[in-house]
């Protein structure tokens, strides 16, 4: 790379450094006054555990793509996981939701959330966990097991640090991991993850609640001791899969970014359940502000370390990395020619980069399913129109075609307290995503209409 153009784009990541760390001085400040104002003005109460309430489902929009209705109750704040983790169970009965107390802020130390199951077919929902281990843009991270019945999530466990939990929502007992909920398996028997208690060193909302002027730091020499956790979610036991001193040695061309920390801030697991895709933070590289990021790959028992993003691409300009569900590749917005973001695809080792659209700009969260492509798109990438409404973007990779399902308002936050909408699909090409209904955050569901999408 020649040096002046490295030079720009090294500058050009200190600089959203800046602006991130000017964002997240502003979240502190709101902590400490929601604190204060909960004296005042109590956040919103939960809902008793196991009660049955009735839920009238809304229609929100009846078009030409797509019937969509706002299936979250109207009493809070409700949303689901991510835009890889499916929200409605097995069966396709049943839709899992996040209940938070507040949207104002980042979530403290013992603030509380609740883990809630909604009943597509009778049209009731309920509470079936208290969490205290919760963040504003996973949740409580909850996702269903292999059955209706079988539901994890995270908590903040008996050790005091961030762990998972399985409970049966039908009895509403609760069974504490030894290890954090993130990553699982196709099979529903594992979860792969990185400490969850160091996560908001890099990225607010991913994580669990900290206190505001002791914020979780890791112990001395913790890349021995830290990495990709192995969780078996039968019996509960966890394992350090792979250390990251073990990714430290094993990546290539580092470089510069040797000086510094590293750390796990995302774990999937490929739908062949035969690869995981790993997100690295480096933090202290000498030089550079914030974050660098890199993505790498290998196999279930930890080995075949493969880079398939280097920092020398990712710092053009990207994020989201997600296996294709039918393809040993992976997806990503990238910037290959370091201008316009584009919908990218990629072996695990790097190799074989193609645009999925070479005509598409990229953005949000991409997920493919077949030959469509589903995302959304941040308030910044240049997609609201003049209400500040985002839109659920539909793209034919066939085609070429792109079909919005509809715009809808995330209160035109950025930062940690952003209200994604994280589309993903159901197993029965249901999409699912968050918005924002009368001030309070909600879940749709879009039925697409498989006329719209030919």
């Amino acid at each position: 790379m020649r040096p002046v153009k490295k030079f720009l784009e090294l500058a050009k990541g200190n600089a959203r450094a800046v602006r991130k760390a000017v964002r997240d001085s502003r979240e502190v400040a709101l902590i400490a006054a929601g604190l204060l104002a909960r004296h005042i003005r109590p956040d919103d109460e939960g809902l008793p555990l196991g009660r049955w309430f009735p839920l009238e489902q809304r229609p929100a929009e009846v078009g030409e793509v797509a019937t969509i209705c706002v299936a979250s109750p109207p009493d809070g704040h409700y949303m689901h996981t991510f835009f890889d983790v499916d929200p409605i169970s097995p069966s396709g009965r049943y839709l899992l939701l996040t209940r938070v107390p507040f949207i104002s802020r980042l979530p403290y130390v013992g603030d509380v959330c609740q883990v809630c199951v909604v009943d597509l077919v009778e049209h009731r929902y309920r509470s079936i966990y208290n969490s205290r281990g919760w963040g504003t843009q996973l949740g409580a991270n909850a996702q269903w097991g292999d059955d209706d019945d079988t539901v994890f999530c995270n908590d903040i466990g008996s050790s005091g640090r961030g762990t998972g939990i399985r409970i049966d929502a039908r009895t509403l007992e609760a069974f504490e991991l030894d290890g954090p909920i993130y990553g699982l398996s196709p099979d529903k028997r594992f979860s792969y993850s990185g400490s969850i208690d160091l996560i908001n060193l890099s990225q607010t909302g991913y994580g669990v609640p900290e206190r505001v002027l002791r914020r979780i730091k890791p112990e001395q020499n913790y890349e021995q001791s830290e990495g990709v956790w192995k969780t078996d979610l039968h019996s509960g036991q966890s394992t350090l899969l792979l250390s990251l001193a073990d990714i430290r040695k094993s990546l290539p061309r580092q470089g510069g970014l040797s000086s510094g920390d590293y750390f796990i801030q995302n774990v999937k697991v490929s739908p062949r359940n035969d690869r995981l895709l790993i997100v690295v933070f480096s933090r202290n590289v000498q030089g550079r502000l914030g974050w660098p990021t890199q993505v790498i790959t290998c196999q279930l028992d930890g080995s075949d370390i493969a880079l398939a993003v280097h920092d020398d691409l990712y710092r053009k300009g990207g994020h989201h990395p997600n296996w294709h569900p039918s393809e040993p590749r992976i997806v990503m917005n990238l910037r290959p020619d370091g201008k316009t973001m584009r919908f990218c695809s990629f072996n695990a080792d790097g190799t074989d980069l193609r645009l999925l659209d070479p005509a598409a700009v990229g953005g949000g969260h991409p997920s493919v399913r077949g030959e469509l492509l589903l995302t959304d798109a941040y308030v910044t990438e240049g997609f609201s129109d003049s209400k500040g409404r985002v839109p659920i973007r539909l793209i034919n990779l066939a085609s070429g075609v792109e079909t919005e399902l509809c715009r809808l308002y995330t209160n035109n936050l950025t930062g940690g307290r952003r209200v994604d909408p994280h589309p993903v699909w159901s197993r029965d090409s249901r999409v699912v995503f968050n918005g924002v209904v009368d001030g309070r955050r909600q879940v749709f569901i879009a039925r697409v209409k498989a006329s719209s999408v030919e």
